[in-house]
């Protein structure tokens, strides 16, 4: 007997022309404005399978004219782009003490935001119930809109296969709670879940400052530490899901215990947990107290305070040697370093790039590029919206077309 999940899978004329229509829609999507000859050229396909394909782009209200531009070899050639009012997107971000809501067009525009504050001692299934309330509510304000899909970042490390989360550091009873379907069966669009750093790896692909590079790690640093790897536009997610979570990796096997089982884990170094931790720590012994929250301590960070740098520089500095295990194993082209804790701006960079440098083989380094997210905080929210269209690009026909 053959096993199939030995083989690649062939492709029939229906795959084909999935693949082909998301492919175009992408290459519109990231070109901004361009002319059929310009995907043709592109993609490799005829011109008549490219005016076809982008004909029924229209047809459905995806794409749209723009009207005359330059195209190839200087001729004046129709230039179309993405309709970013043709659906809206809708995203979720789960954290361990509020949910955000946020509404998107085609074109990654936040158009309207909402945050949802929980309580220390609700239970996880409150949580979702409250989630729910709360998208039917944004659901409503929208309901004379297409909505394409809910997209949803959580904290990990997500089993992908069977929809909930296996361990949220801070927060207990998440590994019994089947999100997935609780979200799909109270509500009336598809739901898409992924990991929070997953979801802020395609706003950086999508929306992002990323260019031409095909293999991108982004660090996701707040209370616990996620990692996303993208390969040629892909996600890399491993068996079940849970691919990149190197917050749960050791850089000190004889550390303390990690709620994950492990010891010496990365995240009980350079999180924003951390970050308090060690500033709290460094007050007491001079006789203060020090009580500030992470994003406080990053402020004074910007603001150039000597202790508080003094402190961020000590636990960034364990997110460098995370680092460098992560670029010797993967070896991106960029990475994209997001989260509370890169709000400390260009001195994150001024920390972790010497350390990068002395740590890693020259030739690997100077072919590295690293930067801070283009989004700020609403990174993974983005994501999330991102998330979206992502999926439906999987099956164009089936979330584009009309009926």
């Amino acid at each position: 007997m053959i096993n199939k999940t030995e083989l690649m899978l062939g492709s029939n004329l229906t795959t084909a022309r999935e693949d082909n229509l998301a492919l175009v829609i992408r290459l519109i999507h990231k070109a901004g404005i361009c002319s059929r000859a310009d995907i043709a050229s592109a993609t490799g396909l005829k011109q008549a399978t490219i005016t076809y394909i982008v004909n029924d782009l229209i047809d459905w209200g995806l794409v749209k004219e723009t009207g005359s531009i330059e195209g190839r070899l200087k001729r004046r050639s129709i230039g179309i782009t993405l309709n970013k009012e043709s659906y809206r997107l809708i995203g979720v971000r789960l954290s361990r003490n509020n949910i955000t809501i946020g509404v998107f067009d085609m074109d990654n525009n936040l158009l309207k935001k909402e945050v949802v504050h929980l309580s220390v001692d609700m239970t996880p299934e409150e949580v979702v119930d409250k989630m729910i309330l709360s998208l039917k509510a944004n659901l409503r304000t929208i309901e004379n809109e297409k909505a394409l899909g809910i997209g949803v970042a959580i904290p990990g490390p997500y089993i992908a296969k069977e929809g909930r989360i296996a361990l949220m550091s801070g927060s207990s009873g998440w590994e019994s709670v089947d999100i997935e379907a609780r979200l799909q069966e109270s509500l009336d669009l598809p739901v898409f879940l992924d990991h929070d750093a997953n979801c802020a790896a395609l706003a950086e692909w999508w929306h992002g400052e990323t260019g031409e590079r095909k293999y991108i790690l982004l660090m996701q640093v707040d209370d616990g530490v996620g990692s996303a790897i993208m390969a040629n536009g892909n996600l890399y997610r491993g068996g079940v899901g849970t691919a990149g979570e190197i917050g749960h990796s050791s850089i000190d096997f004889t550390g303390p215990k990690c709620q994950c089982g492990n010891r010496g884990c990365l995240e009980l170094y350079c999180s924003t947990v951390a970050l308090r931790q060690q500033y709290k720590t460094e007050h007491l012994l001079e006789g203060e107290t020090g009580s500030l929250s992470a994003r406080e301590i990053i402020k004074a960070v910007r603001e150039g305070d000597p202790r508080a740098r003094g402190v961020y520089a000590k636990t960034a500095s364990f997110l460098a040697f995370g680092l460098v295990n992560a670029i010797n194993l993967l070896n991106p082209e960029i990475i994209v370093l997001s989260g509370i804790m890169s709000q400390a701006g260009d001195y994150l960079l001024e920390v972790i790039q010497p350390i990068l440098e002395n740590r890693i083989v020259k030739d690997v380094y100077k072919n590295m590029d690293i930067r801070l997210s283009c989004f700020g905080e609403d990174n993974v929210l983005c994501g999330a919206g991102a998330l979206v269209l992502e999926e439906a690009l999987r099956q164009p026909t089936q979330y584009f077309k009309p009926a």
